[in-house]
């Protein structure tokens, strides 16, 4: 009777056919999935299509000897395990074969029960070593998302600090030119004042941006259903975006509502249709689509820095040119552009990062040269109730109207004493 199939893919060399039948037999009749080699050629052409997880190897053999094959072996294919075998060894070749990294050696003739137990021990230890290779990679992985959001902080507090006292020396600028301004009235000198005071302005939206970068612009959020505010804006993007572009929006969960500033937000996907625009020059389709969905354990294995729960998906996806890995890593960085000089300042995608994170959301992207870019945002979902309105709204004043009098509801503990409840006067209902 077969057992079950091992995963694990084991080629058998030796140049003997008698011991390659029996040992591939033995080897299959136990579940593992075997190839033969009967010359170490042979076996390097094999290794070089096909993957192989583990090599038994007999030492000695014509042509090329199983030590000269180990070394071939370990140069090209490091995670490939080797047992050796041999009627022959001695002393030398051992030290000569451990020196190698082979896994073990075993003297023929062997036991079946002695060869399967160094099989398993073996394919045990190379699980163990994928899984911690495995392990490492995602370690990896997560200190550069940790690297690159401490990053991202550091240039958002400094970039903050410096937004605000740029902006009590332009609020002095500003204050002083108007007033210069109205004491120059029909002065030859004015049309510099003016001048001064235009460029000022212009400094003055900058700030802004930076401020909305840093997270510390003020925010108005209240509760509201996210589709509604991509309809409300969709008509302004279908211009900003040109003709030659075609705007698809698809949504679901019509009834998701967010806690969100609705003016900032679309501003995020003025930005986003703006930076989407540019990457396709010659034309091509935008589409922006939401959907429900939850973050949950497969999601924070790879982003720690985000937490479960239900978030609504805005996927804003475009079929332009796409970016490198290197762009990708600094797109969200204040004044870094891939565009040419003087058709972009880099931050309208700072700005954007910086409005999804101080709606406690999270925005990524996807992209490939020639495939297109996707910007992803998860915003977090809100229950309509009022205790979730007030934790962002604690001023809210919220009225119940009901046909039910007061101390009925309260007393079956349909809603709180403290919430204010009108009775609905022509419209009376009893328990």
């Amino acid at each position: 009777m077969k057992k079950m199939q091992s995963p694990h893919r084991i080629l058998v060399v030796d140049d003997e056919e008698k011991i390659r039948k029996s040992l591939s037999g033995l080897l299959q009749d136990n579940g593992y999935d075997v190839m033969t080699a009967g010359s170490g050629s042979e076996c390097l052409e094999i290794l070089s299509s096909q993957h192989i997880d583990l090599v038994i190897l007999d030492i000695v053999m014509p042509e090329m000897s199983g030590i000269d094959v180990l070394k071939k072996i370990k140069e090209k294919n490091k995670d490939t395990e080797v047992i050796m075998i041999s009627g022959y060894a001695d002393k030398e070749k051992a030290i000569a074969i451990f020196r190698l990294n082979a896994y073990d050696l075993i003297e023929k003739p062997f036991e079946s029960k002695e060869m399967l137990n160094t099989i398993s021990h073996c394919l045990n230890h190379l699980g163990l070593r994928e899984e911690i290779e495995k392990k490492n990679q995602e370690l990896k992985e997560l200190e550069s998302q940790i690297c690159h959001a401490q990053k991202m902080e550091a240039i958002g507090t400094l970039t903050g600090g410096i937004a605000h006292e740029f902006n009590n020396f332009l609020t002095t600028i500003i204050g002083y030119g108007k007033l210069l301004q109205e004491e120059m009235n029909k002065d030859p000198l004015q049309h510099y004042i003016d001048r001064i005071l235009a460029s000022s302005e212009r400094a003055s939206k900058l700030v802004k941006s930076l401020l909305a970068f840093s997270r510390e612009q003020i925010i108005d959020p209240r509760p509201v259903k996210l589709n509604l505010i991509i309809k409300s804006v969709e008509s302004f993007l279908i211009k900003a975006i040109g003709e030659d572009i075609e705007l698809i929006t698809t949504f679901k969960d019509e009834d998701a509502i967010v806690m969100v500033d609705s003016g900032q937000i679309e501003q995020v996907l003025i930005n986003l249709a703006t930076n989407a625009r540019d990457a396709m020059p010659d034309g091509g389709r935008l589409t922006i689509s939401t959907e429900l969905g939850e973050l949950g354990e497969k999601y924070l294995n790879t982003n720690n820095y985000v937490k479960p729960g239900k978030y609504v998906l805005v996927s804003v996806m475009d079929t332009g040119t796409g970016m490198d890995d290197k762009a990708k890593e600094r797109i969200f960085e204040p004044f870094f552009t891939t565009k040419e000089i003087g058709k972009g300042i880099g931050l309208g995608l700072s700005i954007a990062y910086g409005i999804i994170e101080q709606h406690n959301g999270y925005i990524n992207v996807d992209s490939k040269i020639g495939e297109g870019t996707t910007f992803k945002i998860y915003l977090p979902v809100i229950k309509s109730s009022i205790e979730e309105i007030r934790k962002v709204r604690p001023d809210i004043k919220v009225l119940f109207t009901s046909g039910y009098t007061g101390d009925i509801i309260q007393k079956k503990g349909s809603m709180k004493a403290s919430l204010i409840l009108s009775q609905n006067q022509f419209y009376q209902k009893s328990f």
